[in-house]
């Protein structure tokens, strides 16, 4: 899906804690199916560039499916563990860095990619990426 700039009324619409928090926790339990049924083609969150993971748990070795923020960045993506905001990191993240090398699928198509936790420069880097 191309990325669009948002119209500045949804932005700030959108932005509104109330509004942020429902959306996060709507979009996060329709998109994972939605994402797998449609092969990542369709989601609710339409304007947010999202990828499905499939990522192992860290104490249970159980596949989880995930739908986190990513950015792409050439053939890599980026994902921020921001857990919309909240002081606490999402599940997901310390599974990925207990089982780095994950499936996920993006507009359709299924990839395999290995993550890395970003430090110093590069890590300034990939947030430049995203906030642009």
């Amino acid at each position: 899906m191309p990325s669009a700039r948002l119209p500045h009324w949804f932005a700030e619409f959108v932005a509104r804690p109330r509004v942020s928090a429902f959306a996060l926790r709507v979009a996060t339990v329709v998109d994972r199916p939605l994402m797998r049924w449609t092969a990542g083609r369709l989601r609710l969150s339409f304007v947010i560039p999202l990828v499905l993971l499939r990522v192992r748990g860290a104490r249970s070795g159980l596949l989880r499916e995930v739908p986190p923020l990513c950015v792409p960045d050439g053939d890599d993506l980026i994902l921020v563990a921001s857990n919309g905001g909240r002081p606490r990191e999402p599940a997901w993240a310390h599974n990925l860095r207990a089982h780095p090398d994950v499936e996920g699928m993006r507009d359709g198509a299924e990839r395999r990619y290995r993550a890395k936790q970003l430090e110093g420069p590069a890590r300034a880097d990939a947030w430049a990426v995203m906030a642009a």
